[in-house]
């Protein structure tokens, strides 16, 4: 099942991926939520905020004399590493977490009430106070 577009209006492209990757993967999830399209909404924008973050720290300064085109694909190369690895720690996730209802539980809880927003903050909440 693919999301509706209609749907997700409002919502920019990190959210619109990231539900359409429960879509895929956990339908049954989504379907139990009271209101997906804010909560994605919600974490495209997180997600977006987090890339641009990392994105800067992994462009570094430019080298002396670069062309533009060295400069394009630098650029591009640090968004890409920042969209992978947010990506990685907020959404994707979810693929590997066990389908079955005993299996054990991480720290992060079960697969049903597992939210990447608030795993998010309390990972930057311990290392800012690490």
């Amino acid at each position: 099942m693919i999301v509706n577009e209609l749907s997700m209006t409002g919502m920019n492209h990190y959210g619109r991926r990231a539900m359409d990757h429960m879509a895929r993967h956990a339908p049954d999830r989504l379907a139990a939520m009271a209101d997906p399209t804010t909560y994605f909404a919600e974490l495209g924008e997180l997600i977006a905020e987090q890339v641009l973050d990392l994105e800067q720290s992994l462009a570094a300064p430019a080298p002396e004399h670069e062309s533009y085109h060295d400069r394009v694909g630098r650029l591009n190369m640090a968004r890409l590493r920042a969209e992978e690895a947010v990506f990685a720690e907020l959404v994707w996730p979810s693929l590997l977490e066990d389908e079955s209802p005993t299996a054990a539980t991480s720290d992060l809880g079960s697969r049903q009430d597992w939210d990447p927003l608030t795993a998010m903050l309390e990972r930057m909440e311990h290392r800012a106070s690490g």
